[in-house]
């Protein structure tokens, strides 16, 4: 099962710990127990001939009918000694010919290693990569032979290298159709609730606005359990008004009750994401309240994922797409901006399964930065809607919006004495406070914002402001790439005039 998950399908998912084997089509869960026959396909069961999944000398093993019979993939075997041929159709590869009359295929990258097998004028090989010989101004290719012998050979040996495509026309390449059609480009905002559920928004400066996210679902507890503070009232405001309501459900990440307490939103993520059962009580207790209360759809934000919660949370959104999907509820995602750090959110995947991936294009500089600088510069904010639309596609992107700044304060005279937020404002209260301080706005080319400073106390405080200039300029990005539409964080930090800017690109 691990050679499966890392080299075939990692759609074939195995919990060690509860021993199941989930896989994943677009409208179906497919799951089995170890060493049993029976299987469920989205909760139904099924009974097989064979056990699907079993322990084989200690390990444990799937059945390679169940991989071909859902992956595209040719296999081939031989014999003396045994061995295995396994390639996926509709994937390229890079192949040469051998161009002497006999060459060899060696165990390492000099003739001085010993030969893994012979291969002859007109034989074809499958070229993995190029290395560079241990005799001087001698390369050579690992490649493949047809007969699966894996080796070196010298690269003088193979001739007409060219890029092919082992295709198969039995196999037909499922994509998922969105269930959801839409004619306006996307126009979300987030309604952040922490405790108090409201029953109608304020939209009096947000016209335009067609999909609201109010902050309803958190995670508890690591047994899965989602807390709610959803309103029916709210919902039915919001469909009376040509609105659509997908409801946020976050990790518990930025949970603080009335005294002051947190939750360990660090070990309820992994406890519940790595269990089989729990992630299908969390999916069970979404669609409970999706039908409920009646939501068009679902927004997921989970926010501070470590590495090793990474392959659980992907597995997290595969199963809840598929029941979404059945449902017909909008799924869409909360994602940073593409780094190194965070590639364990698979956005290609993510880009697969949800309908929507949110590109949180802010917090460029936030507040455990070292530095000063800018919420959402414009070379920030491009650059991570250019890296989103290279792994998701851009009819799916949509791109976050910051109604807030920050203000920071530096201490002046001092050498790196290190910088402290003192304020995270919304748009018409930094504008109030830079107003009030006396301090002159500069518009700034290349974050592409306006820029205001001013001092007291022998401190200096910087901001970068958000306003209609600079959204404009964020906006513009949006329709340079074509991408879904946009969202704000947070409805009631816009100032009078942003949605204004917003829905003159959004028409």
């Amino acid at each position: 099962v691990d050679f499966v998950y890392d080299y075939i399908d990692d759609r074939f998912f195995y919990d060690e710990n509860e021993e199941i084997i989930t896989f994943t089509t677009y409208t179906e869960i497919i799951r089995a127990n170890l060493d049993s026959n029976e299987y469920t396909v989205n909760g139904e069961a099924n009974n097989m001939d064979y056990e699907i999944i079993k322990t084989i000398d200690g390990q444990v093993c799937l059945s390679l009918d169940v991989i071909t019979d859902n992956v595209p993939l040719d296999i081939n075997y031989f014999e003396n000694p045994n061995r295995m041929t396994i390639d996926k159709y509709n994937e390229e590869k890079t192949v040469g010919e051998i161009n002497i009359g006999k060459s060899f295929v060696r165990v390492g990258p000099t003739i001085k290693r010993f030969i893994a097998t012979d291969i002859s004028d007109g034989d074809v090989v499958t070229i993995y990569e190029e290395r560079e010989g241990q005799e001087k101004n001698e390369n050579w290719y690992y490649v493949q032979t047809e007969e699966g012998y894996l080796g070196y050979i010298p690269k003088k040996d193979v001739e007409n290298v060219r890029t092919e495509e082992n295709t198969n026309e039995e196999y037909v390449v499922e994509e998922r159709v969105s269930k959801v059609e839409r004619d306006t480009p996307v126009n979300l905002v987030w309604h952040q609730m922490n405790s108090v559920p409201v029953n109608d928004p304020n939209l009096t400066n947000a016209q335009g606005v067609n999909v609201l996210s109010p902050t309803w679902f958190t995670l508890v507890d690591s047994d899965g359990t989602i807390s709610s503070r959803a309103s029916k009232s709210y919902v039915q405001w919001a469909h009376n008004n040509g609105i659509e309501v997908w409801a946020l459900i976050d990790n518990g990440f930025m949970y603080t009750n009335n005294q002051g307490e947190t939750r360990d939103y660090v070990t309820n993520t992994y406890e519940s994401l790595s269990s089989t059962q729990k992630r299908e009580y969390m999916i069970n207790q979404l669609l409970d309240y999706a039908i409920e209360y009646n939501l068009d759809g679902i927004n997921i934000d989970f926010e501070y994922l470590r590495a090793e919660d990474g392959k659980y949370f992907v597995q997290f959104m595969r199963e809840l797409s598929v029941v979404m999907y059945n449902e017909g509820i909008t799924l869409s995602v909360d994602t940073y901006v593409p780094s190194p750090w965070t590639s364990f959110y698979r956005r290609d995947v993510l880009g697969e399964v949800a309908d929507y991936v949110i590109v949180m294009a802010y917090d460029e500089y936030h507040g455990a930065s070292e530095t000063s600088g800018s919420v959402a510069s414009i070379d920030f904010v491009e650059k991570a809607i250019a890296d989103t639309v290279e792994m998701v596609p851009n009819d799916k992107v949509i791109q976050a919006l910051p109604f807030y700044t920050r203000i920071w304060e530096e201490e002046q005279g001092v050498e790196d004495a290190g910088v402290s937020v003192i304020l995270t404002p919304g748009m018409s209260s930094s504008e109030d406070i830079v107003e009030e301080k006396g301090a002159e706005k500069v518009w700034d080319d290349v974050t592409k914002q306006y820029y205001a400073e001013y001092e007291e106390n022998d401190m200096i405080y910087k901001v970068w402001l958000e306003d209609e200039r600079s959204i404009e300029e964020k906006m513009k990005i949006y329709q340079k790439y074509e991408i879904a539409g946009v969202a704000g964080w947070q409805l009631g930090l816009q100032s009078n005039g942003i949605y204004d800017v917003i829905n003159e690109y959004l028409e």
